[in-house]
């Protein structure tokens, strides 16, 4: 088979090709994979590309490999990490700690697609901050938090284990007859803002708003038998609205 093997290698007693340096293939037809040059026997591999053949790709990480704690993607050359690590070289351990890295997110979170998503009250990159509830931080911004008891103290205005829910005056919030809505000019309102419902006004949505003020004409009142306030008109006057 000596011939059969590109000039590049010797036939065996098996008639099979044992290839010189710097090539290999069942006929030893191919060089340094395609990826590096041959001098003197030996391969210069080309940038990215590594091994006795420059059969391997290169990527971040020890011995280009992403720490073994990912793939090597041969054609960008970039690592595609495993889950719990992350990083151009896979080597920093998002989710997992103590000995060996065995921890995962201190015991107090659960790792979804590389990151710690925290159980409730604990918080940081790995869930080891001790805390309180809340949506975004401890207590939403909007209170004090006892990490100890991990129970928050609402600012006024809020109310909630997490002080995430808009507390207004009122009993129920604006007398019930109106929306209780957070006020965006404040981070920490004193007070939500009471957004009144038809036929009701006031800080407390407990004065009665009848339409155009009943055009001057009448007065506005209200029965606890009524649905809304209504105007009763002055003499000579009638309408919805005198």
């Amino acid at each position: 088979c000596a011939e059969e093997c590109s000039g590049n290698g010797e036939c065996n007693p098996d008639g099979k090709c044992e290839c010189a340096p710097c090539f290999h293939g069942v006929l030893c037809d191919e060089s340094c994979s395609g990826h590096g040059v041959c001098t003197a026997e030996v391969c210069e591999c080309d940038d990215d590309w590594g091994g006795d053949l420059c059969q391997s790709p290169i990527c971040p990480g020890e011995d280009g490999a992403c720490n073994g704690h990912g793939a090597c993607n041969s054609y960008l050359h970039e690592c595609v990490c495993g889950v719990g690590w992350s990083g151009d070289d896979c080597s920093p351990a998002i989710c997992f700690d103590g000995p060996s890295c065995t921890r995962e997110c201190s015991n107090h979170g659960t790792c979804v697609n590389g990151g710690c998503e925290c159980d409730t009250a604990w918080w940081g990159e790995r869930c080891g901050i001790r805390g309180c509830p809340g949506v975004g931080e401890s207590c939403s911004g909007h209170g004090t938090c006892n990490p100890e008891e991990q129970v928050c103290r609402c600012d006024p205005g809020w109310r909630g284990v997490d002080c995430n829910t808009p507390d207004c005056p009122g009993e129920p919030d604006c007398n019930a007859r109106g929306d209780c809505d957070p006020d965006e000019a404040y981070s920490r309102p004193i007070c939500g803002t009471c957004g009144c419902a038809a036929g009701w006004t006031g800080t407390f949505c407990t004065e009665f708003d009848c339409a155009n003020n009943c055009s001057a004409h009448g007065t506005c009142v209200w029965d606890n038998g009524d649905d809304l306030p209504h105007c009763e008109c002055e003499p000579g006057f009638a309408g919805d609205n005198c």
